[in-house]
């Protein structure tokens, strides 16, 4: 539609043909609404006061007028919830002939479609916060309007926002559990949603509830398995679900009236967290599956994009290229697969054309460089919902006193490429290297890391793809030569490599085992001995069996240096000492408050408590570098803030460094344990540090829609 094909008269009529003392306070918010529509241009909150007219007026004469304006505010925002908007006055308000009238001559208009604007790509911010739907772990419903999530003031229970209004309501009151992802129903009256329980972690639900919160029931449960849901078929009858077992993953769809199970798709599988099929959608004729998955056998962490015919069960390749893909959604006429690509260098939103199961290989640029988006789904009118976590990390560099350990001077950012995407700094034993982490991956969706190096002399950045999904905790080895890190191959499969500094070449160090995972490393200074936490699980949920072990990499011996119990959430607080005397590790109790900081012989021996019943939560450790000191940050939960200390390797009072996330780092309302400063190294002259940490502004979550797609 022009920008003034809405009717003049319509423009004009409003404000002059209401009235009455009765409606003096319903009048008053009207013109309130005309004022923030007409004369500010804010029209999300023209909208939400409107909205407030039709929800609280006794006066249907005016409640008709708002929810017209509701649909001229729709219009000219360029949103298709107009239509809705002037049909639901045509619906609700038959006995208001005026109101009635124009409402079918706007939809007239807007059928019409005879303009160059309505073919424009619009591209859109709809929310920017906190909440319910903000954590991206659910969809939009199908007219655009609510998006569904958890709410984790409320006992993280399954919730739907209005993205109009910004209010957001609980469906359930259960207990003693958790949601985590939801799907609307084709119709949007019904969500269906996981359910885990605290007291049996291997237990799952899949649920069906109405949009309303009524009718709710379990519609799968599972023992042992992990589920994850992917979307409604579209005849409303079943669920598209991936449910993991110890050894397979199977992609399968779930009768929604008995809970049956038809097995589409099967792989092996170990723990599998991550799923092997990214953003499985179905074909609107319901009879193919178009999704991205890891390639078998595995040669590349790259995914690429498949449909599965469910007629057959055959599997054909969409797009294979040497990039990340992932699948965004289907078009509505079952023309187009929309999918994501980082094949330009940056993630852009494309196009593929498919006619009868098959890509006829015509693949179109829609937009680029979007950002690692998220998607949420696609509504009635082909607009794409996604979900965008703006990225602030980056490496800082201090000036430190060496020996008063304390930080001298102001941090300054380290320019590195991919500004806002870098973290877990490692000085090399000549301080002449920082070997750091490059995280270009899409949240919960893609991890893609990079390995960097800077040169401090040239300013220049090597980068290496170590070819893993996930990898962290650079540690340099002794000569300089290469560098161990942590990394997966398979989720949840964690291992410890070696990469060449010069060539990134990989090689494994500690393969990754079943009822085993490595948490943390280091070496000796020697470079003869590697140590490292082990853990697995225990009979207490929630709580690991812990063991500081020393591997001889040359002879693979293994001895056992100490033993401890500690929740889940110590990897990244072990640390072997410079001159390889001692060891540092921390261990946690249910409450992360009461850490404990210790200190064993690399011998073997009685483990020193250097730090307890501090009230913090330790977050990274290293030790300086002439072994008499561990470095830590701490999180203090009472002044909100993370701080750099210290404490004599041997015990004694603790030194607080002149660095803290109130000082530097994001100071806000919002600031948790998680921000402020984050992984650090010192250099070997103890004279700088380095550390990654956010912005000083929180960047906040938003949801974006994209309209006219398909249309260009």
């Amino acid at each position: 539609m022009k920008k003034n094909s809405i009717p003049i008269m319509l423009l004009l009529w409003l404000p002059l043909t209401i009235g009455g003392a009765a409606l003096q306070s319903g009048y008053d918010l009207f013109q309130k609404a005309l004022m923030l529509e007409r004369a500010d241009g804010k029209l999300q909150e023209a909208i939400a006061l409107y909205q407030k007219v039709v929800n609280e007026s006794q006066d249907e004469s005016l409640a008709a007028k708002a929810q017209l304006q509701i649909g001229v505010c729709y219009e000219k925002l360029g949103q298709t919830e107009a239509r809705a908007a002037y049909q639901k006055v045509i619906e609700t308000y038959p006995k208001q002939t005026e109101s009635v009238s124009l409402a079918r001559e706007c939809l007239a208009l807007l059928s019409k479609g005879d303009t160059a604007q309505d073919t424009d790509l619009k591209i859109r911010k709809v929310l920017e916060g906190e909440g319910v739907g903000m954590d991206f772990y659910g969809s939009v419903s199908p007219d655009g309007r609510y998006i569904s999530g958890f709410d984790t003031e409320n006992g993280w229970n399954p919730a739907i926002r209005d993205m109009v209004t910004g209010k957001s309501r609980c469906l359930t009151e259960h207990k003693g559990g958790y949601n985590y992802e939801s799907r609307w129903s084709p119709d949007g009256k019904k969500l269906v949603y996981d359910w885990w329980y605290y007291s049996d972690p291997e237990k799952s639900e899949l649920r069906v509830i109405g949009a309303d919160g009524s009718g709710e029931k379990a519609i799968w449960t599972g023992k042992g398995t992990y589920i994850h849901t992917y979307a409604w078929s579209p005849d409303g009858t079943k669920i598209l679900a991936q449910i993991t077992q110890p050894e397979k993953m199977d992609l399968c769809l779930i009768s929604v009236k008995d809970g049956s199970i038809q097995v589409l798709k099967s792989y092996p599988g170990s723990r599998q967290a991550i799923p092997i099929w990214l953003g499985c959608v179905f074909s609107p004729d319901g009879r193919s599956i178009a999704y991205a998955r890891e390639p078998i056998p595995e040669q590349s962490r790259h995914w690429d994009i498949y449909l599965l015919s469910l007629d057959n069960k055959e599997e054909t390749p969409l797009i294979t290229h040497p990039a990340n893909e992932y699948v965004l959604g289907w078009s509505r006429d079952g023309k187009h697969v929309l999918f994501a690509s980082d094949r330009t260098g940056s993630i852009g939103i494309w196009s593929v054309q498919v006619a009868g199961g098959t890509s006829s290989r015509t693949i179109r640029l829609i937009k680029n460089n979007v950002g690692p988006i998220i998607p949420l789904g696609v509504t009635k009118d082909n607009s794409l919902f996604y979900g965008y976590l703006p990225r602030a990390r980056d490496i800082y560099l201090a000036e430190m006193d060496p020996a008063s350990g304390r930080v001298i001077s102001k941090p300054r950012k380290l320019d590195l490429p991919f500004e806002g995407h870098n973290g877990d700094p490692a000085y090399s034993p000549d301080g002449k290297h920082l070997a750091y982490v490059s995280d270009r991956g899409v949240p919960r969706i893609i991890s893609n890391r990079i390995l960097g190096i800077h040169d401090f002399s040239s300013g220049e950045d090597k980068e290496f793809d170590p070819n893993l999904i996930t990898f962290g905790e650079p540690r340099w080895s002794p000569n300089g030569r290469s560098i161990y890190a942590m990394g997966c191959v398979k989720p949840w499969e964690d291992a410890l490599y070696q990469l060449d500094a010069e060539t990134g070449s990989r090689s494994t160090v500690i393969a990754p085992e079943k009822k085993t995972d490595v948490f943390a490393h280091g070496r000796s200074p020697d470079g003869k001995s590697i140590y490292y936490l082990e853990a697995s699980d225990t009979q207490k949920p929630g709580i690991l069996d812990n063991r500081v072990i020393e591997l001889n990499p040359a002879s693979g011996l293994k001895k056992e240096i100490y033993r401890f119990t500690s929740v889940n959430s110590t990897g990244r607080l072990f640390a072997v000492a410079p001159d390889g005397k001692n060891l540092a590790f921390v261990q946690r109790p249910d409450d992360p408050s009461a850490d404990i900081l210790y200190s064993v012989p690399a011998t073997g021996g009685s483990a020193k408590a250097l730090v307890k019943n501090l009230n913090l939560s330790l977050m990274y450790l290293v030790w300086s570098p002439d072994s008499k000191f561990v470095v830590f940050t701490a999180w203090d939960e009472i002044e909100k803030k993370c701080e750099l200390m210290r404490v004599p390797a041997g015990g004694g009072e603790l030194q607080k460094l002149g660095l803290d996330s109130q000082a530097y780092g994001r100071t806000n309302a919002y600031a948790n344990r998680n921000e402020g400063i984050g992984a650090f190294s010192i250099r070997p002259d103890g004279r700088q540090i380095a550390f990654d940490s956010g912005e000083e502004s929180r960047s906040l979550p938003e949801i974006w829609v994209m309209s006219n797609l398909l249309t260009q």
